[in-house]
């Protein structure tokens, strides 16, 4: 019996295929053309056998890590097979197979994509750091690639893969596969390849496709340095500075910036757009002009500039700290008024007034002018520099001193003064009007005095012609308007030069008679001096003297009656010893009688006056002929005086005769009936200034401190304005009436001013009576106005004066200051003008009483007076006079509206007319009642 071993050939794992790829179901798929099988442990005695497709095919047997493993000798078709083993025994017993399994072999790779991939981000410019920092999309078509699901997408960036799962959706349309940046990053910048290929289930990867070609580049310029605006780098931008246009300069240091790429220069939220060129590059540098219209789109308004830079791809740098810029275009307007300069008002700017400069305002109103401006006022070509403070804006008006180094530049001259307004910006006004000033700084030497006189005593005959005394001008620097003040004992004689004294270099001037005789008697001492227009004065005169006996009578207004026969009497000119008649006329009388002459008759000499023709006569009493001694004591009691007001006025003066200041006596001596002897005395009169007096409180400049509402059409409750009084009173020592008055307000602003007076209306009744004009649009519409309500206020009468019989429509004319201003309607006067040629100062004039008035169609004229009273009482007395009821307001604060108030005075005894007598009259006759006027 043999012993026989039973083996057990029956598989007990089931193969397990090495490299393939599980798919559901045990399915496996591979790409290994020979199929190799993990059997796990072999059976003692037996020999595995692969099985393919059901038959036993040649294998190679391999010890594995765990088990074995069986590798086919010939590589298998593409297809489904089938792969089982089985053990065969050293006798040749088979046993059965293992479990089977199926598998597919695949070992054909994908079709590559037919068209290059596409990467819509690479357009304009590339690929920049902005795109790039999420990723860049590239688009495969998968259009006749036979893809499935499930295959992979390889898209190659410079040689940098990066994989991607198809999905059905993908197939049909195409895949978008993002690179991530961390691909990009790495391959770099510069130009490269984009492909694609495809990997199938079995791992066989299909060709490249064409490749696109895209340029990556993410480099970001650094933001440039050192932004510089160069004209306009005080932070603001002006009118000029705008019109040359603005100039931005920067550094590129630093930058990475390259030729080609742009700077953006942000203007708020406009932009201006530079390409930097190789030149800028290698001077590391730009300069870029921006057009005019970027800074006018922005208005009067602050805005921030900034730049940045961008390259080829659109790489944006970091903006640079924005500069801020003031765009202020609107220059100030220009002063409304010439500057004004208060020391030439006199005449000029003298010696003592340069000596510390002098000063100079300039009015704010209107100009836009802030705190902070700059003021440049121009004396000619000098500049005095001053920046406005708050409070001169506050006041609506600036004082400049100009100091004294620019006037001694300046030299004695003549000056155009005015100013502009420049603000913070830099832009600048207009040039103000201008105010022509005069420098009188060129001191006056002290002339040369002499006389002819010698040493001849200047008697009363002598003196009657006066005495010439010559002034010598050479070296004086005097010229013609200046006056020269010739003293003799102290009593002066002004005379003003003329251009032919000045060509000449000497001045003859006569002392009057008048003034040899209040010099007195005895040795005279004869000096001048020399005073400009402007009031410098110069030193005193050498001394020249001579002999002086001239005792003549000197009657003065209002005065005493003086002797007229003191030393002679004209007698000692008759030969006879008895006389007849002596007769005694007086010359250059005043034709109403005021010339008057008295005596003291004798028992032997008698006499008569006759007032209307200035003749008195001497007879004997008794006899026919008395001795001459008789006649010469009764002489030295005549005395002479004149009631006159005015006595050294003539009927005439209106005629243009001047005024009369002696009285000649011609004497006629009767011997006998056939002989007579002449002679003459003179009388020196003196006149009186005896126009009515305006005495103020204690201050006389009234400060405008009232301001008026803004909105000129709002009306104005003029009670919340003081009174202009400051015990204000007229006094008229010679008569108590007065035939009108004046108001003048300096520096007027029709455009900011109003002011009051207290007037009677048509019922009587006293009120204020507003004048405020500011919706006016001219000046010549002002002044209708304000005619208008002077108009409108009048009815019989006026407050203070009152016309018998006068109403409104009727016609006047008046005269005031010595200026007769014509016909018109009732009242037609209440001019703006201008004074001298300093356009700029308002200047308003308030008729308050008319001279002379005239009734419709008649053609005489009628002087009607008024009480003193009726324009000004005492402060205490409420609202009386019209002086004492002015009130200003202005929308100018703090500044000064000097006030002037003339009263034209009536002659002593002056009343008023009838018409009867008036038509009597003359227009010289009328002139006789004025006293004249004074401020």
């Amino acid at each position: 019996m043999s012993n026989k071993i039973i083996v057990n050939l029956t598989p007990t794992v089931q193969p397990d295929v090495i490299g393939d790829i599980e798919k559901g179901n045990g399915q496996s798929i591979t790409s290994s053309s020979k199929l190799q099988v993990h059997i796990g442990a072999l059976v003692k005695g037996a020999t595995p056998q692969l099985v393919i497709d059901g038959k036993v095919v040649n294998a190679t047997l391999k010890k594995a890590a765990v088990g074995y493993t069986l590798t086919t000798v010939n590589k298998l078709s593409d297809g489904s097979h089938t792969v089982a083993y089985k053990y065969k025994s050293m006798s040749g017993q088979a046993g059965e197979m293992s479990e089977q399994l199926t598998v597919t072999v695949d070992t054909l790779a994908p079709k590559a994509p037919t068209l290059a991939p596409v990467v819509y981000e690479n357009a304009n410019g590339g690929i920049n750091a902005a795109k790039a920092a999420d990723g860049i999309v590239v688009n495969v078509s998968l259009k006749g690639t036979d893809a499935q699901e499930g295959d992979t997408l390889n898209v190659m960036l410079g040689g940098v893969p990066t994989r991607y799962t198809l999905k059905l959706l993908d197939i049909l349309y195409g895949a978008n596969v993002t690179v991530p940046k961390s691909v990009i990053d790495m391959v770099g910048q510069g130009s490269l390849p984009v492909t694609a290929s495809l990997t199938d289930a079995a791992k066989n990867t299909g060709p490249q496709s064409p490749a696109t070609t895209i340029t990556i580049n993410t480099r970001v310029p650094n933001a440039p340095s050192s932004l510089i605006i160069s004209n306009a780098s005080d932070g603001y931008l002006n009118a000029e500075e705008l019109n040359k246009g603005i100039d931005v300069d920067f550094s590129l240091k630093g930058t990475n910036a390259v030729a080609g790429d742009s700077v953006t220069v942000f203007v708020g939220e406009n932009t201006t757009r530079y390409v930097l060129s190789s030149k800028d590059i290698a001077n590391k540098n730009t300069h870029i002009n921006l057009p005019k219209s970027v800074f006018e789109a922005i208005g009067q308004n602050p805005v921030d500039v900034s730049a940045m830079i961008t390259n080829s791809a659109n790489n944006e740098s970091p903006k640079t700290n924005p500069l801020s810029l003031l765009v202020d275009t609107l220059a100030p307007n220009a002063p409304l008024y010439a500057p004004s300069v208060p020391e030439n008002d006199k005449g000029g700017v003298n010696i003592q007034e340069a000596a510390d400069g002098i000063k100079v305002g300039v009015m704010l109103s209107g100009t836009n002018a802030v705190a902070g401006d700059t003021i440049k006022l121009f004396l000619n070509s000098f500049v005095t520099s001053y920046t406005i403070l708050a409070k001169d804006i506050a006041a609506k008006q600036a004082v400049i001193s100009v100091p004294k180094a620019i006037l001694d530049k300046l030299g004695p001259s003549s000056v155009n003064v005015n100013a502009t307004i420049m603000d913070m910006a830099g832009n600048t006004s207009p040039l103000s009007a201008t105010n022509g000033i005069t420098l009188h700084t060129k001191p006056l030497n002290a002339p040369i005095v002499s006389t002819d006189v010698g040493k001849t005593v200047v008697d009363a005959q002598k003196a009657s012609n006066g005495v010439a005394v010559h002034i010598a001008l050479k070296g004086t620097n005097a010229m013609a308007g200046d006056g020269v003040d010739v003293t003799v004992n102290g009593i002066s004689t002004h005379y003003t030069l003329t251009a032919q004294d000045v060509a000449k270099k000497i001045a003859d001037v006569n002392i009057p008679q008048f003034a040899l005789n209040a010099a007195s008697d005895g040795l005279a001492s004869v000096n001048a001096t020399i005073t400009d227009i402007a009031g410098n004065v110069s030193k005193v005169s050498n001394t020249t003297t001579f002999s002086l006996s001239n005792t003549v009578p000197t009657f003065i207004e209002n005065g005493a009656p003086v002797n007229v026969f003191v030393n002679r009497t004209g007698l000692e000119k008759a030969i006879d010893t008895m006389l007849q008649e002596v007769k005694i006329s007086i010359y250059d009388k005043i034709n109403d009688g005021s010339d008057r002459l008295t005596f003291t008759p004798s028992s032997k000499i008698q006499g008569s006056f006759d007032a209307s023709r200035g003749v008195l006569v001497l007879t004997p009493v008794k006899d026919r002929l008395v001795p001459k001694s008789e006649f010469e004591s009764v002489l030295k009691t005549v005395k002479y005086v004149s009631t006159s007001e005015n006595p050294t006025l003539l009927n005439d003066l209106a005629d243009g005769s001047q005024p009369k200041d002696t009285r000649t006596l011609f004497i006629d001596i009767k011997e006998t009936i056939i002989t007579r002897v002449h002679d003459e005395m003179t009388v020196n009169v003196v006149g009186v200034e005896d126009l009515p007096s305006i005495s103020l409180g204690s201050d006389a400049n009234f400060l405008v401190s009232a301001d008026l509402p803004t909105d000129p059409n709002v009306v104005y409750n003029p009670d919340k304005l003081p009174y202009v009084d400051s015990g204000m009173v007229i006094t008229d020592l010679d008569d108590p009436n007065a035939f009108g008055g004046l108001i003048r307000i300096a520096n007027w602003n029709w455009k900011t001013d109003a002011f009051t007076l207290d007037m009677k209306d048509t019922q009587g009744i006293i009120k204020p009576v507003l004048f405020d004009v500011r919706t006016a649009q001219t000046a010549d519409e002002a002044v209708n106005q304000i005619n208008d309500i002077i108009r409108n206020s009048m009815g019989n009468g006026q407050y203070g004066f009152t016309y018998d019989g006068l109403v409104v429509g009727d016609k006047v004319r008046y005269i005031a200051q010595g200026e007769n201003y014509g016909d018109g309607f009732l009242p037609d006067k209440g001019a703006l003008v201008n004074v001298e040629n300093k356009a700029t100062l308002g200047f308003l004039q308030i008729p308050l009483g008319y001279i002379i008035a005239v009734y419709p169609d008649d053609p005489n004229v009628y002087p009607y007076t008024v009480p003193v009273s009726g324009f000004s009482q005492r402060s205490d007395v409420a609202n009386t006079g019209i002086f004492n009821t002015l009130r200003i307001a202005s929308n100018e604060a703090n500044v000064d509206r000097p006030v002037e108030f003339v009263i034209t005075g009536a002659k002593k005894g002056a009343t008023p007319l009838s018409q009867e007598e008036a038509m009597k009259m003359t227009v010289n006759d009328v002139l006789n009642y004025l006293s004249g006027s004074t401020s």
